[in-house]
């Protein structure tokens, strides 16, 4: 019987990330990418987004998409938030690290907050792109 990907260790949902990211990549079109390069992270914005039950917008790795593409935050966007929201999202990154992604996109939805999960998913993407990043998985965009 397999697991349900709520049983999955975060290693092994983060190698199904990194997989999926891999398979995506690989259907690009050269017109789909940025100068003959591919942006990666709007790739795993992208994965991630569906897995929060976001729609993946159609064309969403077209260079034309891709710039006004939230995917490409800086991470500053939520610097104005109060410290209890900021101490939310940490504590659902946490529980990524800690037990898997499924449980906290689970608790992250329970919260109705749209916020929260807006906030969630741009800093799992730039925590997940890092690790990407310090694995040699992805090189880093400049």
């Amino acid at each position: 019987m397999q697991p349900s990907s709520g049983d999955q260790s975060f290693e092994k949902q983060f190698q199904s990330i990194q997989s999926e990211v891999s398979q995506k990549m690989r259907e690009l079109t050269p017109e789909q990418t940025e100068n003959g390069r591919v942006i990666e992270k709007a790739i795993l914005h992208n994965v991630i987004g569906e897995k929060l039950g976001k729609p993946s917008p159609a064309g969403a790795h077209s260079p034309q998409a891709q710039t006004s593409d939230d995917s490409m935050r800086t991470g500053m966007e939520h610097v104005h938030e109060p410290p209890e929201f900021k101490r939310k999202v940490e504590q659902l990154i946490n529980i990524v690290f800690q037990k898997n992604i499924d449980t906290a996109v689970e608790e992250v939805k329970k919260t109705y907050d749209a916020a929260l999960i807006d906030a969630f998913h741009d800093t799992l993407v730039d925590e997940l792109y890092e690790r990407l990043v310090d694995e040699d998985k992805l090189k880093k965009l400049k």
